[in-house]
């Protein structure tokens, strides 16, 4: 059983470390960059994470996912009080 919709948190976090290592190893190779290229890949991770969270929540299947069970419609129309009121009176 999965709680709720941690599977896509774990994956964005991995994309969010690969990330950093995946910008900032070929970056510290630019000259005139070289030890900025670290803070240039954090913007560039928070960025590429921000996109994958945006798709998914245009994408919606997040609402699907729940720990706690759904409510199960009511086959009966709920009483009113003033009607149980009134068989009491009576």
């Amino acid at each position: 059983m999965v709680s709720g919709d941690v599977n896509f948190a774990m994956l964005s976090g991995f994309v969010e470390v690969g990330g950093r290592v995946g910008f900032a190893k070929p970056l510290t190779f630019v000259p005139f960059i070289g030890m900025l290229s670290i803070w240039f890949t954090t913007g560039f991770t928070w960025t590429l994470t921000a996109v994958i969270s945006c798709i998914r929540y245009a994408q919606g299947k997040w609402k699907e996912k729940s720990i706690v069970a759904k409510e199960q419609p009511m086959k009966e129309a709920p009483i009113e009080f003033s009607k149980v009121a009134a068989n009491q009176e009576a």
